[in-house]
């Protein structure tokens, strides 16, 4: 199932991107995996399909941003809405 999504969502992505081959392409890919289970399920591999979703939009000459909680740059960690709107907005 999750290759069958990657795939999906790579095949899409080329199809896209074919149409903005002149413009420039920017993605900022957040992946949490830890949320307030009151509210909302933990997801298991977030961050890993962030960095890996991200890897594929480079390869399509995205420039990319990724924030998932193992970065190791803390400028780069999700903690907090501000961070990921400021990165947004950058």
């Amino acid at each position: 199932m999750k290759s069958a999504i990657r795939i999906a969502t790579l095949l899409a992505l080329m199809i896209f991107s074919v149409a903005t081959f002149a413009q420039d392409k920017y993605a900022i890919l957040i992946g949490v995996e830890s949320y307030d289970t009151s509210t909302f399920d933990n997801l298991d591999y977030a961050s890993e399909d962030a960095v890996e979703l991200g890897k594929t939009l480079e390869a399509l000459d995205f420039t990319t941003t990724v924030m998932t909680s193992e970065a190791d740059n803390t400028r780069l960690r999700p903690s907090t809405p501000r961070k990921m709107l400021d990165k947004i907005n950058a």
